[in-house]
């Protein structure tokens, strides 16, 4: 407060309170009787508190037509008026601009709480003043027992009128912690893109043909020398799986197919021979040396092929020396699930010697055990996809991966499997979808 003694004033008839409920009248009603009420006991201040009120109970039109009105009538009899309005805008849009009234009256003062180091502030500022200069200052101000107590201006404050206010130095601060961060992003970015352009640059200049596959066997990326040998452009190779291609011959996708696995079990595989097949149908032996690597985050295989034309008559030799001497069970069955191949240590694990598997099935081999294990690759032929299996063979718990096999026309036409080995099941035994998520 003001320290004024109010009952004295309305007894001594220099004060007038009147208070009515904007519903219970109708404007023209609240109109009138304000006049009345300033023509009787000859007002010089009056305060309308507030025009929010009416905005609330008549529509906008009706209020705006009210408020000229009685801002006229006021003037015209030397009253010096003071307009409350509550407005949710900061500045701009609100019930006192709404009602027209900023644009014919003389002074406008914002009052605002605002938020400040956690504490809720008063704050005032002076939005208009006619016919003379005034402070655009927002300052503190404090309702006392002696009146209004306006402070010091928030000069090293940003925000303010936003409810949420912030120092300055803070502001200056943080923009300049975001800008050295935009600029570390820049120059990452930058260098990145710098990287690649150099990758890119030495990956189509290397003289052998290159590929990137993911752990499935999908083409990541291939370098300029792949098209020029093979005729494949690289949007035919990229995305597609090298065994639904006819980019190797069959004998050539099993070798790579078993390599591809035994460097998904972390194994050194040595250089091998395939045979590449071009678009336009001709035969081209590669030396082959991949590595495992990460691309874009995930394990990958680099590959890489250099042509042996000189050792072609070597290569039916050295195919079946490499998949006898591999230490993995590994076999090849048709897509009517009849063994085609079996290398020895996966004769010797279901103890038959290579001759007496070739040509038959599980169930000739195995008996009831064999039923488990035809679903499994039947499962394998009708999704064409890659699965990893626990199964049971001869009593013991193996885990097996199956990878279906395409012929040129991309139909499947069988599977090949891998029995993974002890070292890797010899610790805690982990769940299958551990597995399924490192191996698959």
């Amino acid at each position: 407060g003001f320290g004024w003694d109010l009952e004295s004033f309305e007894r001594d008839g220099l004060l007038t309170v009147s208070c009515v409920y904007p519903g219970d009248k109708l404007l023209e009603e609240h109109l009138r009787d304000i006049i009345r009420v300033v023509e009787e006991k000859k007002i010089k201040r009056c305060v309308i508190d507030s025009l929010s009120a009416l905005s609330n109970n008549f529509d906008r039109n009706s209020v705006s037509e009210f408020s000229l009105r009685l801002n006229g009538f006021l003037k015209n009899h030397g009253v010096t008026t003071l307009f409350t309005s509550i407005t949710g805008a900061v500045i701009g849009s609100s019930t006192l601009a709404e009602s027209k009234l900023s644009s014919i009256t003389d002074n406008i003062i914002m009052l605002r709480y605002v938020e400040m180091q956690g504490r809720l502030e008063s704050v005032i500022n002076v939005l208009k003043m006619r016919g003379s200069t005034h402070d655009n200052d927002l300052k503190r101000y404090r309702i006392t027992d002696k009146g209004i107590v306006v402070e010091e201006s928030l000069t090293n404050y940003e925000g303010v009128m936003t409810g949420v206010s912030k120092k300055i130095a803070e502001l200056q601060k943080e923009s300049e912690e975001l800008r050295e961060a935009l600029q570390a992003k820049e120059e990452a970015e930058r260098k990145l893109m710098e990287y690649a352009k150099r990758f890119e640059q030495l990956f189509n200049n290397i003289v052998d043909a290159v590929v990137i596959v993911d752990s499935k066997g999908n083409f990541l990326e291939v370098n300029d020398t792949v098209e020029k040998v093979t005729g494949f452009k690289k949007e035919e190779l990229i995305g597609k799986n090298f065994l639904k291609m006819p980019i190797v011959t069959r004998k050539s996708k099993m070798i790579l197919i078993k390599n591809l696995m035994k460097r998904m079990a972390g194994m050194k595989i040595k250089p091998y021979t395939v045979t590449v097949l071009t678009k336009d149908g001709r035969k081209i032996p590669y030396e082959v040396n991949a590595a495992r690597i990460e691309y874009n985050g995930e394990p990958a295989d680099i590959v890489s092929f250099r042509e042996i034309t000189h050792r072609s008559s070597t290569e039916n030799t050295i195919e079946p020396k490499i998949l006898e001497n591999l230490s993995q069970k590994i076999f090849q069955k048709n897509k009517d699930l009849i063994y085609v191949y079996v290398n020895d240590a996966y004769a010797n694990f279901l103890g038959y010697p290579v001759e007496e598997i070739l040509g038959k099935t599980d169930y000739e081999l195995l008996g009831k055990e064999a039923e488990k294990i035809e679903s499994e690759d039947k499962q394998v032929i009708s999704t064409g996809k890659t699965f990893l299996f626990k199964e049971t063979i001869k009593n013991d718990e193996i885990y097996t991966i199956k990878i279906p096999l395409f012929d040129e026309d991309e139909k499947i036409d069988g599977i090949c499997g891998m029995i993974l080995e002890n070292p890797i099941l010899s610790e805690e035994k982990p769940s299958e979808k551990e597995l399924e998520e490192k191996w698959i």
